[in-house]
């Protein structure tokens, strides 16, 4: 190939075309700003006289090649024609009534040069014209991710813009026949069957017309299913598998899944967080699932407490680690250690599974040859709370589809189609024991967190896909930090070094971008978390309306500098009220100190004798003294600091929308190194002073004074009854935890 200036040859097939839109289409190649091209143009017997003497006009060209066909023949062989006209180092694809960008062709011999590859494809643009149905049309951009062959099964998302070096299109034989209408995903799966490398151009620099006429015969339809079925499927034989690909709602999107080649034993593997959460499991295990030969392994330090409730079965092993410090990777390592199954589930005991086919589907992905691990989509309150992983987005990962509600399909229907992730989550992960053990296991240097996603990136160094079947569902029951008799401040401690580990291993993937999601989209876009990209719109009668709005904060105290109250007396949002709660009799000293600041927005008051119990009974004693009209609260400490727009930011969207209860911020922590703390609240890495909730759900679940972390148990209340879709979270620092 041509390296330094490399002929690109545009393959258009034509048949009996708007003439505008083909000569659009025609333009768009003469504007590029890349000229060693070559506009190959096969006329399949068109009958329309203006187009034919379109075709002779442009024969005139130097740079355009025409062949007419003396009967209808199809695309495919039409396409085929025009390819032989060909002369180019690469092929590319132009439809008749579609447009290049100005700069596709200079993109794509770029792409070419610099990374030595063989495949390249672009993002492109929909343009919906107008119709009796939509009748001001609407453009919509289709971002995509970078090769992921998985989601290629399910839906031919590469499309266009496509090119190819002519030297493999040829050594893979082209386009067939026998997949019109889906010739092209057929032929991009042979393509990327016959090499990996292919290169993504995150541009878009392809315009797909969608008018009332294109693609909308029902004949023509259901050939282009049944030819994209036909590719799937022989693409998975091709990898030896038994596949069942399916269209899903009669378009061509495609369910796949396998009939499994043998029957493989399968080990589910659980390290017990709590004692009273394991029966219900495993009585859904045993009931619910089709696929009969597994075992469970449960590895637990409470095993007296609950050995004569577990069913007798020979398939349930439980495991007493003897060790005498926690670690979540080591509990699992010790129960895999004592599988007996070619394939492991590492999942938590908390999850019920939605169907009795979740296990068939998990093995059936695990005996493709090209996957490392399985996973699934895992819901709370009918909203999605892990679904694969995002590097480096908000945080080390962030869960694909967060807060979809289950049945949401979003953007080009890809929250429901199998998927590529980078990393897959411990609450649901299988994969091969003997690859697992050859890679080392799961890395016991971390503590509590994170090791699932070191596997994750274990396996894709290995050059395997781990792909997310949402097929295979299950119910998170409580979905909020698992403790595993640890306190508080240990797990937040352990989840921090575990962090900074991640972070230095794999910080390639923090700076470069994980390759399932396109940074085309605005951050917090379109298929991630939907709490995180809504932006309250409001209009100023109803900001008027709203403008005395109370917003309350409880502050409890004992013996502390005080800086909390200075904090919250310069607040851009004025209209609050500082409920300052002192644990015991309270000091002169103390007294005065409130005083000199002559605000009448300061509420002193105090408890009859010393509690001493991290100020949780101060908090609910407080939670009497707020005003009637208060409409959210913060409960917090009196060391903590607040940004100056802390309220304003985090009232706007509860004040603006009722369905909103809750909101939060990330914060900076001092178990932290004062580092930035990336928070999520369905994880429990979040302080009750950077959470605002409405004053009405304080008083329904008061606050309690057994544990530490009396904050995360009063937000998991709230979350577990109303569903962690309802909080929003306001992704910026503007609270300081002392």
């Amino acid at each position: 190939m041509n390296l330094t200036n490399p002929l690109i040859s545009i393959i258009t097939p034509v048949y009996n075309t708007n003439l505008v839109y083909f000569k659009e289409a025609v333009e768009s190649v003469f504007k590029q700003i890349y000229q060693n091209w070559e506009l190959c143009i096969c006329d399949d017997c068109s009958t329309d006289a203006d187009l034919k003497l379109y075709l002779e006009i442009l024969k005139l060209n130097d740079k355009v090649k025409v062949v007419s066909l003396k009967q209808n023949s199809g695309i495919v062989k039409a396409t085929n024609k025009a390819i032989e006209l060909a002369t180019g180092d690469i092929l590319t694809f132009l439809d008749h009534d579609d447009e290049l960008h100005t700069d596709a062709l200079f993109e794509i011999v770029t792409a070419f040069k610099s990374y030595n590859v063989d495949i390249v494809y672009t993002d492109e643009a929909l343009r919906n014209m107008p119709s009796q149905r939509n009748p001001q049309g609407k453009t919509v951009d289709h971002l995509k991710p970078n090769f992921s062959p998985h989601y290629l099964l399910a839906s031919n998302y590469i499309c266009h813009l496509l090119a190819v070096k002519k030297e493999l299109f040829d050594s893979v034989g082209g386009i067939r026949e026998g997949f019109d209408g889906s010739q092209d995903h057929d032929l991009i799966l042979r393509l990327s069957n016959a090499s990996k490398k292919i290169f993504h151009i995150s541009k878009v620099l392809y315009y797909w017309r969608v008018y009332p006429d294109a693609f909308s015969r029902k004949e023509t339809l259901k050939k282009a299913i049944e030819s994209g079925i036909k590719a799937s499927t022989e693409e998975l034989e091709r990898r030896s598998l038994n596949p069942i690909v399916t269209s899903l709602r009669n378009i061509s999107h495609y369910d796949v899944r396998f009939n499994i080649i043998g029957k493989p034993l399968v080990s589910i593997v659980i390290a017990l967080a709590e004692e009273n959460s394991i029966i219900d499991f495993i009585q859904n295990i045993l009931v619910e699932t089709k696929y009969s030969n597994f075992e469970i392994i449960i590895v637990s330090r409470f095993f007296d407490n609950f050995k004569n409730s577990i069913p007798p079965n020979r398939n349930i092993k439980v495991i007493h680690p003897e060790i005498d410090y926690f670690n979540y990777p080591k509990y699992l390592n010790i129960g895999i250690d004592n599988a007996k199954g070619e394939y492991i589930v590492v999942t938590h005991d908390d999850i019920t599974f939605d169907g009795g086919d979740w296990l068939e589907l998990l093995v059936g992905f695990a005996q493709d040859p090209l996957v490392g691990i399985v996973t699934g989509k895992l819901f709370n309150q009918d909203r999605v709370v892990d679904m694969g992983g995002i590097i480096g987005l908000d945080g080390i990962s962030t869960p694909m589809f967060l807060d979809y509600h289950r049945d949401d399909v979003g953007l080009f229907e890809r929250a429901d189609l199998v998927q590529n992730t980078l990393v897959a989550p411990s609450s649901l992960m299988m994969f091969r024991k003997d690859k697992f053990n050859e890679l080392g296991k799961f890395n016991q240097n971390y503590i509590y967190s994170n090791f699932d996603y070191d596997l994750s990136m274990k396996f894709k160094e290995a050059k395997l896909f781990n792909v997310i079947v949402p097929r295979c569902s299950g119910k998170h029951q409580k979905c909020h930090r698992r403790y595993f008799g640890l306190s508080e401040k240990q797990i937040s401690e352990a989840t921090f070094k575990d962090e900074e580990l991640f972070y230095k291993q794999y910080q390639i993937y923090f700076d470069g971008g994980d390759p399932y999601y396109n940074y085309l989209f605005e951050k917090k876009a379109d298929y991630i978390p939907q709490r995180m990209k809504k932006k309250t719109h409001i209009s100023d009668e109803t900001y008027i309306n709203n403008i005395d709005k109370l917003v309350s904060y409880i502050v409890p105290v004992y013996e502390k500098t005080m800086t909390t109250i200075p904090s919250l007396l310069v607040q851009t949002y004025e209209n609050i009220e500082i409920i300052v709660y002192y644990d015991g009799k309270i000091p002169n000293y103390f007294i005065k100190y409130v005083e000199a600041f002559q605000d009448k927005r300061i509420k002193l008051f105090n408890t009859t004798k010393r509690y001493n119990d991290w100020g949780h009974t101060p908090r609910n004693m407080a939670i009497d003294e707020l005003s009637p009209n208060s409409v959210a609260v913060v409960f917090t400490g009196g060391d903590n600091y607040f940004l100056p727009t802390f309220t304003e930011e985090l009232f706007m969207p509860i004040k603006n929308s009722k369905d909103v209860l809750g909101t939060y911020c990330d914060m900076i922590h001092n178990n932290r190194n004062w580092q930035v703390m990336r928070t999520r609240l369905e994880y429990g890495n979040i302080d009750c002073g950077c959470f605002m909730s409405r004053t009405e759900l304080a008083r329904e679940f008061r606050w309690g004074n057994r544990v530490d972390w009396e904050d995360w148990i009063f937000m998991d209340k709230i979350i577990t009854k109303y569903g962690v879709h309802r909080m929003i979270k306001i992704p910026r620092m503007l609270f300081i935890h002392n």
